[in-house]
């Protein structure tokens, strides 16, 4: 079996060993959360009625 490498979307590195989820969309999970930053943001001063 061939060691597979994809890049993440936002930072562009090479994520290794992702042979089960070939075809998928492959991101750093800190990445995502990075990425999430102004929606948890605006999300939470909606909540609090701002």
């Amino acid at each position: 079996m061939e060691n597979m490498t994809d890049k993440c979307k936002y930072c562009g590195k090479e994520v290794k060993g992702q042979q089960q989820y070939k075809g998928a969309e492959i991101t750093h999970a800190a990445c995502i959360h990075k990425a999430m930053a102004n929606i948890r943001a605006k999300v939470t001063q909606f909540r609090r009625g701002k």
